[in-house]
């Protein structure tokens, strides 16, 4: 679940929690992310949230 309301932007908590499911084991390092449609229903934000949080990660992962 996203905190809207704190200091944290979106994108950047996102990138958190996806960060968080690899560390756990839910998604394997490599393995792809879900789809940014997927990540927009299920975290209620815009497209562009989405895209800035896999870029994010990309340049983390690169």
């Amino acid at each position: 679940m996203l905190d809207r309301e704190g200091p944290v932007l979106l994108y950047v908590q996102i990138a958190d929690q996806i960060r968080q499911r690899v560390a756990s084991g839910d998604l394997a390092p490599g393995s792809a992310v879900p789809s940014e449609v997927e990540m927009v229903r299920t975290y209620g934000v815009t497209r562009q949230t989405v895209r800035r949080a896999i870029q994010l990660l990309k340049e983390e992962w690169a």
